[in-house]
């Protein structure tokens, strides 16, 4: 949120001329930015991918043996 935040923050100063970005400034957001997301995006893909390509079920859990 932060991250993306700044990167917004930067593009508007920079599109409504209140201030220049610079190849500094888009650096530095972009670096924070790039930092932060993989929080998110890595454990989001793990996820999906467990609720839609579960693997078979060869060998039954204890649980479900004795039923």
């Amino acid at each position: 949120m932060i991250g993306t935040g700044l990167v917004v923050l930067d593009a508007g100063l920079d599109t409504f001329d209140l201030m220049k970005n610079t190849f500094l400034s888009r650096e530095i957001t972009g670096a924070i930015l790039g930092f932060i997301l993989p929080f998110f995006i890595i454990p989001g893909t793990i996820r999906v991918f467990h609720e839609f390509f579960k693997p078979p079920v060869i060998i039954p859990k204890k649980d479900d043996a004795g039923k």
